[in-house]
């Protein structure tokens, strides 16, 4: 399993609230937790589709593909958790590599009352301002909320099962999504990912979009995105060097990707870095 550095918060757990109709096909250098407040819909977890709503937790690895799609014109409303597991204890890696994720858990009544309660309080605390003993309060309040929820999917009879051999051409992409994700700030060519894969380009830009919903380029694009807009919440970096960063040399050009992909421009980020 390759190890991917920290490139965002500067906390041991950081969150993010959205609204929003649509999440595309991402992969995080993290790990992430989607917690669906409000909505119904359809994810997809590699290549698997599920039902999504009100009260599904998703808990994904650095490792897996993500998508959101909500049904009709009401948008979906959702925390998302994100952490670095290298960052917790050995015991809390320890569980997170025996019981890998993806967990895909609903909650319902006054489990679903315990989750939003519990979510909305990580939420808060992490929005509040920073002291000396932040980051000791944060790591064991992500560690205690984790380790529940690997209980309550351990527990889960519908806890579901990606085996490789389901998704085989999923499997094979893998070491071109982690490459990607390793390499984003670097020129890269499809010929290059193809060759990863041993297969002939024409081919493998075939499969990408069989099996992501998107050209290869696409999916760089939405991964240098993301991350460009990560490190503008989180790191407290210039805007020029966040655009170096994700792999652009022409501020020009970056700022009418990321104006295209999010209708809002990189100055007008809501920066999120607390100092102390």
């Amino acid at each position: 399993m390759i190890r991917l550095e920290r490139r965002t918060s500067p906390r041991i757990y950081w969150t993010s609230s959205h609204r929003t109709q649509a999440y595309p096909l991402h992969r995080h250098d993290n790990y992430e937790m989607e917690i669906v407040f409000d909505g119904i819909g359809t994810q997809q977890v590699n290549g698997m589709e599920s039902p999504c709503g009100t009260g599904c937790l998703t808990l994904l690895s650095p490792d897996d593909c993500h998508s959101i799609t909500c049904e009709g014109n009401h948008p979906f409303l959702s925390i998302g958790i994100c952490f670095f597991a290298e960052e917790l204890s050995v015991e809390i890696q320890r569980l997170l590599k025996k019981y890998k994720p993806p967990y895909i858990l609903q909650f319902e009544g006054l489990q679903w009352e315990w989750l939003r309660d519990e979510v909305t309080s990580l939420r808060r605390q992490d929005l509040e301002p920073r002291d000396e003993f932040s980051d000791l309060i944060a790591a064991h309040s992500i560690e205690l909320f984790l380790l529940k929820i690997i209980r309550i999917a351990i527990a889960s009879i519908s806890l579901p099962q990606a085996e490789t051999e389901q998704f085989p051409l999923v499997q094979t992409l893998r070491p071109v999504l982690a490459y990607i994700h390793q390499h984003y700030s670097e020129p890269l060519q499809r010929d290059t990912l193809a060759d990863l894969v041993h297969l002939s380009p024409s081919y493998f830009s075939y499969l990408f979009k069989k099996e992501l919903g998107m050209s290869p380029s696409d999916y760089i694009l939405n991964c240098r995105m993301r991350h460009a807009m990560t490190l503008l919440q989180y790191s407290g970096e210039s805007i020029q060097n966040i655009m170096k960063q994700v792999g652009y040399k022409s501020p020009s050009l970056f700022y009418r990707k990321f104006y295209e992909h999010f209708g809002i421009r990189p100055g007008d980020v809501e920066r999120k870095t607390q100092t102390n």
